[in-house]
C-alpha cells in the first residue's frame, strides 16, 4: 500500500469511527427523549436538551476531517463516495438529535396529564423509529446495501401511523378543544418522531450509495 493510500486509510477510519460515536449519541438522546416522554421525567429531558452540543460538536469535526481528506488525498470512487457519504451522514445524525431534544424540550413543557389516554400508535412510531436508528446504524458500520434497503419499509411504516394520530388529534382539537394543549404538544412530538424516520432513511440511502454508487429514494 502506497503511503498515500495509507494514510487515506487512516483518515477513513478515523472518519467512520466519528460517525459510529455521533451515531451512539443520537440514539441515546431519542431514547432518552422517549423515555423522559413517557415517563415524565424533567431531569432526563434536561440532560437530552444539554447532550445536544456534543454531537453538534461532533458533525463540525466530522465535516473538517472529509473536507481535508478530499482536499489532501484528493480520494477517487468508493474512496471519494464514502467520504462524501460520510460528510452528508453527520449532518442526518445530528439533525435526529436535534428532533430528539425537541421532544425533550416539549417534555419540559408539558403537563403529565398530556400523555394520559390512548397512544398505542404513538408508542409504536417510537419502537418503529428506534428500530430504524439500529438497523441502519449496523449497515453503515457493516456497509450492508440489504439491511440498509430494509429501512425504507420502516420508514413507511412509521409516516402510515403519523398520518392516523395526526388525524386522531385533529379530529380531538375540532371535538375537545379544552385538550387543545394536550393535543398540539402530541402534535409537535409525532412530528419529530416522523422526521427523525425520515433522516435516518437518508442515511440508509447514503449508505447504499457508499457501497453501489447508485442514489435510490428508499421511501
Amino acid at each position: 500500500m502506497s503511503d498515500v493510500r495509507s494514510v487515506l486509510a487512516r483518515e477513513e477510519r478515523a472518519i467512520h469511527d466519528q460517525i459510529q460515536a455521533m451515531a451512539r449519541l443520537a440514539r441515546e438522546a431519542f431514547d432518552g427523549a422517549v423515555a423522559s416522554l413517557r415517563d415524565q421525567d424533567v431531569e432526563r429531558a434536561e440532560r437530552v436538551v444539554k447532550s445536544d452540543a456534543e454531537i453538534n460538536a461532533l458533525r463540525r469535526q466530522v465535516e473538517r476531517e472529509c473536507l481535508f481528506a478530499i482536499a489532501s488525498q484528493q480520494p477517487v470512487a468508493r474512496d471519494l463516495r464514502e467520504i462524501v457519504a460520510d460528510l452528508l451522514i453527520a449532518s442526518d445524525l445530528e439533525r435526529m438529535a436535534d428532533h430528539a431534544a425537541g421532544i425533550a424540550k416539549i417534555v419540559l413543557e408539558m403537563d403529565p396529564s398530556d400523555v394520559s389516554g390512548p397512544l398505542d400508535k404513538l408508542w409504536r412510531m417510537t419502537e418503529v423509529a428506534g428500530e430504524m436508528i439500529d438497523k441502519v446504524w449496523r449497515a453503515y458500520d457493516e456497509a450492508d446495501e440489504a439491511l440498509a434497503r430494509e429501512v425504507g419499509s420502516l420508514d413507511t411504516e412509521v409516516d402510515d401511523l403519523h398520518e392516523e394520530v395526526l388525524a386522531s388529534l385533529v379530529m380531538r382539537l375540532a371535538t375537545e378543544p379544552d385538550t387543545s394543549s394536550r393535543a398540539t404538544h402530541l402534535l409537535w412530538i409525532t412530528h419529530k418522531l416522523e422526521r427523525i424516520g425520515d433522516h435516518a432513511t437518508n442515511v440508509a440511502e447514503r449508505v447504499v450509495f457508499m457501497v453501489t454508487g447508485e442514489t435510490p429514494e428508499l421511501n
